[in-house]
């Protein structure tokens, strides 16, 4: 029921009004350099296989990044807002955007649509909003859908403060076993987002706890870094 009415709530906060202002900027942030180092390390992975892939976007959003991706059969974008998913039926730079097909769908990383999903590629860019417990990777564990490998990618580093105020252990960590957030950040950013930071320690250590032995977490501009991890 938790799940549910957090669900409901975030699907409030991420309405038309916010989608539309998001697809707004769109065209902006992607000038941004962080912006341009997601597009670049994206492309790069979904050309490293060597064949044509599967490719899971948690937290699609206004599919800001699917014009990114190359050499992808199939790209399923998921986010836990139908409004922004309407946007990313018109993603940015849809010109450009080369999966030779595109599923949109609205629900979170436990939705048991996913549970016999077999993906090549999962990445998720940003996804330290109020929906993170339940759509960041490195917030359920990893365990499902079936990933080889996984990008995350623009994720902020909590500051100082916000790390004293951080503890593990929450609702979504107990089902997977595996430790994550209990509370958002405060401040201003965080009353208005309810932002969930994580540390590249944290992220460490969920990813030692899960189906991923093998990650590179590295620093990307500002207080962003970014992991890409294998399944081994």
């Amino acid at each position: 029921m938790a799940r549910v009415n957090n669900a409901a709530r975030i699907q409030g906060e991420y309405n038309h009004t916010k989608a539309e202002s998001y697809r707004n900027r769109d065209e902006m942030d992607l000038l941004t350099p962080a912006s341009k180092q997601v597009i670049e390390i994206l492309g790069e992975l979904s050309l490293s296989f060597g064949r044509a892939i599967s490719v899971l976007d948690v937290g699609c959003g206004t599919g800001r990044f699917f014009f990114a991706l190359r050499n992808v059969a199939r790209l399923t974008g998921l986010d836990v807002s139908a409004d922004m998913l309407d946007m990313a039926a018109h993603p940015a730079h849809e010109d450009q955007v080369t999966a030779q097909s595109i599923e949109l769908l609205c629900a979170d990383l436990y939705d048991p649509r996913l549970d016999n999903a077999a993906y090549d590629l999962v990445y998720s860019v940003g996804v330290f909003g109020g929906c993170a417990p339940s759509m960041s990777p490195c917030a359920t564990g990893c365990t499902k859908p079936s990933i080889r490998r996984q990008a995350l990618l623009h994720h902020r580093e909590p500051s100082r403060h916000e790390a004293r105020l951080q503890t593990v252990g929450s609702a979504a960590g107990r089902r997977s076993g595996v430790p994550v957030l209990t509370r958002p950040a405060t401040g201003v950013a965080g009353r208005q987002m309810g932002i969930y930071p994580i540390s590249p320690e944290q992220l460490e250590t969920t990813l030692r706890a899960s189906q991923f032995q093998r990650g590179n977490i590295f620093k990307m501009v500002a207080r962003y870094y970014g992991c890409i991890a294998e399944r081994t």
